[in-house]
């Protein structure tokens, strides 16, 4: 319950004071991006497309580093 209440609240905060397209996180610009397309349509395939997008970068990074969060998660572990 309570990650459902503080992911509405990463969404709708930004959505409501956030004028700039730069500043918004992805969840309020995938949300703008499908309005712009969607011209009153459903458009879900649009919004798949645009969440896996977004994805992309946090995945990339997180396999790139993957040797090193796991180095530094089990260090702290091990006791010398």
């Amino acid at each position: 319950m309570f990650n459902t209440i503080s992911a509405w609240g990463n969404f709708i905060i930004p959505f409501i004071f956030l004028n700039d397209t730069k500043l918004q996180p992805i969840s309020v610009g995938i949300l703008t991006y499908v309005d712009t397309q969607s011209e009153g349509e459903v458009t879900t395939h649009l919004m798949a497309v645009a969440a896996v997008l977004g994805l992309v970068p946090a995945v990339t990074i997180i396999v790139g580093l993957q040797k090193f969060i796991v180095s530094v998660l089990t260090a702290g572990a091990v006791k010398e």
